[in-house]
């Protein structure tokens, strides 16, 4: 009886550990998921400002080495609340400037000198809706000229803004356009001698840069057109460098990207598999395809690698996530650039890769094929990619997370015969839940090196016993299972007595 119970009162204190162990795992789970979605300006940042800037909002973001202040005023009462926070501060420039069109000035024209003689890096004009026409004094940020370099304009008519407050903005780099309306109008743009991008997002009527005065423009280089329903012409222009278009389904203006000689960036999503083979094809046949060094192709429901990819010389990152390509075939990942620093293949649904699927210098990319269905890593396909990753001094790897990896001894080329790659494979983990990390070459000691073995007749191997936050709650569930069984025994033992 006695050693009934001195079992069962170990069997307790380990209860408890397991369950103070679980609940801090649960409480680590918890706690990264409120970080990682908390909202920007509530905890993520501290409000370290040194002055009052009532009724704005004041806030630094301590992983800067040296603060900068962002100053949002998004619930303020009129325009003159605004002109008497800056007033009274003493900061003469701040990162970022927003502003919220207060209820009571809808339709009215923001002031000259809203910001009292200060600068901001950054002016963000948010206006409470589509209804609210937006105009500036050409003195409203004057004082900001030479510091400005991103003026976002969200959620406003613009049919009645004049541009003349941007005179003098030299550095001024980027205007940024967020589900306006009337954006293609631009009366009264001076000389922008710096400005190299224009952005437009979720602006229902926006169709063309037709309007657009390219000749004050001698720098612009960059578009971005992204859930724009109405959107069909590019600008006639040769000087584009970077393009991304994403969720406009009434562009098919390929042609325009055979003109072009110098892009080195392209982003298209949200598109369809013709249209990509329209575009790649005008790439192709231009003089960019030896400029371009980073294309993105992804949500576009392409259901295999794009062909002639291998044509595209200086390509260092390319991603195809989130499309169907369940399949690689060989040759098809064929690269001829030597600076190849990411391929992205996540999110696809891939199951199965051809031996020689992957063909160039792999030594210093990152490939990504997480969140797939792969069972197998076949030494053919992934033994030469990781030994040209081992031979440099690059961080090269491949990141298999989430896919369902058989750990059977088709995995002995790996952990056996080639150990010293094993930390050139991210994120492994086993279909039964063994993680990589556990692995060891003696798990592997049964199988017969070099032999092929098929995962339908070789057990898959156990994850170890104990390690690690998920062992401990095996552990808890165990211990729940054991305890009502020994309080059971117990109970009829002392019954018997």
């Amino acid at each position: 009886m006695k050693y009934l119970l001195a079992a069962l009162h170990i069997i307790l204190i380990v209860t408890v550990a397991a369950e103070n162990v679980a609940r801090m795992s649960m409480a680590r789970g918890q706690n990264a998921e409120r970080i990682e979605n908390r909202p920007t300006g509530d905890v993520s940042v501290v409000d370290a400002c040194q002055e009052d800037y009532y009724p704005c909002t004041c806030y630094t973001y301590p992983s800067e080495a040296i603060p900068s202040l962002y100053v949002q005023c998004t619930n303020v009462p009129s325009f003159a609340s605004v002109q008497s926070v800056f007033l009274r501060t003493t900061a003469r420039q701040v990162k970022e400037f927003v502003l919220t069109i207060p209820s009571f000035e809808t339709n009215k024209t923001i002031p000259a000198d809203l910001l009292s003689s200060k600068g901001a890096q950054e002016i963000t004009l948010n206006c409470p809706d589509t209804e609210t026409q937006l105009t500036v004094d050409p003195a409203a940020f004057s004082s900001s000229k030479d510091y400005t370099n991103l003026i976002r304009l969200n959620t406003c008519d613009l049919s009645q803004l004049s541009y003349a407050f941007l005179a003098n903005f030299n550095v001024l780099r980027e205007v940024s356009y967020f589900s306006s309306i009337n954006v293609a109008q631009w009366s009264g743009l001076p000389s922008l001698p710096s400005l190299q991008k224009l952005s437009m997002s979720s602006s229902p009527d926006f169709t063309d840069f037709g309007n657009v005065p390219f000749s004050k423009l001698p720098a612009l280089s960059e578009y971005s057109i992204v859930s724009c329903p109405n959107f069909e012409l590019l600008p006639n222009t040769t000087a584009m460098k970077v393009l991304r278009i994403e969720s406009c389904p009434l562009f098919k203006q390929w042609d325009i990207l055979a003109q072009q000689s110098k892009v080195t960036s392209l982003t298209l999503l949200g598109l369809d598999s013709q249209t990509i083979k329209d575009a790649l094809d005008s790439v192709i046949s231009s003089p960019s395809v030896g400029t371009l060094t980073d294309l993105a192709l992804s949500q576009n429901g392409l259901n295999e690698v794009p062909a002639r990819i291998q044509l595209f010389s200086q390509l260092r990152t390319f991603s195809l996530s989130r499309n169907i390509i369940s399949f690689v075939k060989n040759g098809s990942l064929s690269f001829s650039t030597l600076n190849l620093q990411y391929l992205d293949l996540s999110r696809n649904g891939l199951d199965t890769i051809e031996p020689n699927a992957f063909q160039g210098n792999f030594g210093k990319t990152v490939i990504t094929l997480s969140y797939n269905r792969l069972s197998r890593l076949e030494s053919s396909i992934f033994k030469p990619i990781l030994e040209q990753m081992e031979s440099t001094d690059q961080y090269g790897y491949v990141d298999i997370y989430e896919n369902p990896i058989e750990c059977d001894c088709h995995l002995d080329w790996l952990f056996v015969d080639n150990n010293n790659l094993v930390d050139r494979v991210h994120d492994g983990q086993c279909s039964n839940g063994t993680y990589f990390s556990w692995l060891k070459p003696q798990d592997f000691s049964s199988c017969k090196s070099g032999s092929t073995i098929s995962t339908t007749t070789n057990n898959p191997l156990t994850p170890p016993s104990i390690g690690g936050a998920s062992s401990s709650l095996q552990l808890f569930s165990h211990i729940h299972f054991v305890i009502p069984l020994f309080t059971f025994l117990f109970l009829q033992k002392t019954s018997l007595v």
